[in-house]
């Protein structure tokens, strides 16, 4: 065996690790190397060269294999065949047309420069919380005093008389709460969020968002609970309109806790699965875990209810099971993070079919989009996601900048069908 047939036969290894069972990429280097399948165009085209320019036929046969194999599994058709249950009407179709209207902002505020010299002279934040709300330290500010009292009429967004059933949806990694408050708020304004998802969290960031005006615009929100299982900071979840019920932690996994808000039939959740550095066991339990807020998911175990301990208090994951056992109606489901994971790997290729949900980046039509890291044009990986079950489809995704984070800010067009 010559060197470019050995080459070309390495690359087909390496290609064909895309199709190990879900859980085996969890092991020592997998999941870096599983994650750079989509480059090994690169590779294989060298050696398709010069494998005809030798003609070396076995190298030119393997380098062909690998070429058609990475570029159909990157094909936009592959992407987006993923099997998906529909999931019955919930009857909630009517209300969620007022969660758009929602989203009309205030006129009312400061300029950005005012508001970014108040964040800054804010002092200390703490990072204590009660059921998963954060006290902000400037309680006397009219932003923190959103922050706890939503309904204060100052706060309220107008709502917009509108049939239009879009929403817009934003998440973002910020960086151990590097990310820059105004220019989170900015996207948000400009683009017109709905709801918004952040992850890695620091109390300073929230102080700052809460200062410059977040809670004007979305009033409502739920954080994650503060542990030692943290990656990187807290999770959270704003709103522009108030929700029917909310948790701090909606399903267990060893990573941030993952805060839920459940908004006219629609359940939301911000999620930050750990990254592989940090354990790659934990990194594909963590994926696949999240399959537990799907009521459709084979993770799902029936809850009978038979609890023992009188002080149990029933959990989300719990309340989601027993919803489904009893045939009753289910709320969909949109899961939206930096889940540390792109459509190579199994575990999350997992956790599409198994819950069946749907990939906001992989309805679009002309390529991925990819969030990480910000500073490259390429190459990119899209480690952040936007995924949601029946009922829904993506129109429109992409990702823009954020100063002071590693990551782009993902935000989708969710159309109710």
């Amino acid at each position: 065996m010559n060197v470019l047939t050995a080459i070309s036969a390495l690359l087909a290894v390496w290609s064909l690790l895309r199709f190990l069972p879900a859980g085996w990429d969890g092991y020592g280097p997998l999941p870096y190397i599983i994650a750079l399948l989509r480059f090994l165009w690169i590779p294989a085209t060298a050696c398709l060269a010069g494998a005809i320019l030798f003609q070396d036929a076995p190298a030119m046969f393997i380098a062909a294999f690998v070429l058609l194999l990475i570029f159909t599994v990157n094909s936009p058709w592959y992407r987006r065949r993923n099997p998906r249950k529909p999931m019955a009407d919930n009857g909630s179709s009517a209300h969620r047309e007022s969660l758009k209207g929602e989203s009309s902002r205030s006129t009312n505020q400061k300029s950005e420069k005012e508001q970014r010299k108040e964040a800054k002279s804010g002092g200390s934040c703490p990072v204590g919380t009660a059921n998963g709300r954060f006290e902000p330290a400037s309680a006397g500010t009219d932003a923190a005093n959103a922050s706890r009292n939503p309904s204060h009429e100052t706060n309220h967004p107008q709502r917009r008389e509108t049939g239009d059933a879009d929403i817009m949806v934003m998440t973002l990694n910020c960086q151990y709460g590097h990310a820059d408050a105004s220019s989170i708020i900015r996207a948000v304004r400009q683009h017109d969020v709905t709801v918004l998802a952040l992850q890695e969290l620091s109390g300073k960031l929230v102080n700052e968002l809460e200062l410059l005006g977040l809670s004007r615009i979305l009033p409502y929100h739920q954080f994650g609970l503060i542990r030692d299982t943290d990656n990187g900071g807290f999770n959270g979840l704003w709103s522009a309109q108030p929700p029917q019920d909310s948790y701090p932690d909606a399903t267990d996994i060893k990573a941030a806790s993952v805060p839920c808000m459940t908004l006219d039939g629609m359940d939301f959740y911000s999620a930050h699965t750990k990254s592989p550095m940090r354990g790659c066991r934990q990194w594909s339990q963590g994926i696949t875990a999240l399959g537990r807020l799907c009521p459709q998911s084979p993770a799902v175990v029936p809850f009978t209810g038979t609890n023992t301990d009188a002080n149990h208090e029933t959990t989300h994951v719990e309340q989601v099971a027993a919803t489904h056992s009893t045939g009753q109606r289910m709320n969909t489901v949109i899961i939206m993070g930096d889940l540390n994971s792109c459509l190579d790997h199994p575990s999350f290729r997992t956790l599409l079919t198994h819950a069946s949900l749907m990939d906001a980046g992989n309805d679009e039509t002309h390529g991925r989009v990819a969030s990480f890291p910000s500073w490259l044009r390429w190459p990119r990986l899209e480690l952040d996601h936007i995924l949601f079950s029946g009922g829904i489809n993506a129109p429109d995704t992409f990702s823009l900048p954020i100063d002071g984070s590693d990551h782009r800010a993902l935000l989708s067009r969710l159309r109710m069908e």
